[in-house]
């Protein structure tokens, strides 16, 4: 599933391996909502286990990230889900500079209980939400 602001930016590919690619046109990007966390919801997702790759705005990805662990029921070690950029960036910078040392606090704190990286990104996550981040 991608997201795209124009037509023009829809590529094509070959692949060895069967792939569908479902075009998001004219949404997100920081132009607009983002409409992939809808469409991965939406999507209709192949037997078995199965793994997701997701990267996209910060909050798209959480929302992406929420859904395949609560919903689907996918462990940590069946996605990578990254937020690599944020709409906003600087408000939301300024918020996270108050709280910084509390929810870093609470990354190092998953690790020295012995909880693997993803895990505590996961509840470093969570802890940013909770302050509103």
């Amino acid at each position: 599933i991608v997201e795209v602001l124009d037509e023009a930016d829809v590529q094509t590919f070959e692949s060895a391996a069967e792939v569908t690619v479902q075009w998001c046109i004219g949404s997100g990007n920081g132009h607009g909502p983002g409409v992939l966390p809808d469409a991965v919801q939406a999507w209709e997702f192949p037997p078995g286990e199965g793994y997701v790759f997701f990267a996209g705005e910060a909050a798209d990805s959480r929302a992406v990230r929420k859904y395949v662990r609560r919903e689907r029921g996918m462990g940590v070690d069946r996605f990578d889900i990254i937020g690599y950029w944020r709409v906003r960036a600087e408000q939301w910078l300024a918020k996270y500079t108050a709280v910084e040392k509390e929810v870093s606090a609470v990354y190092v704190g998953a690790l020295q209980e012995g909880r693997s990286e993803s895990e505590a990104a996961l509840i470093y996550d969570e802890a940013l939400e909770k302050v509103g981040l």
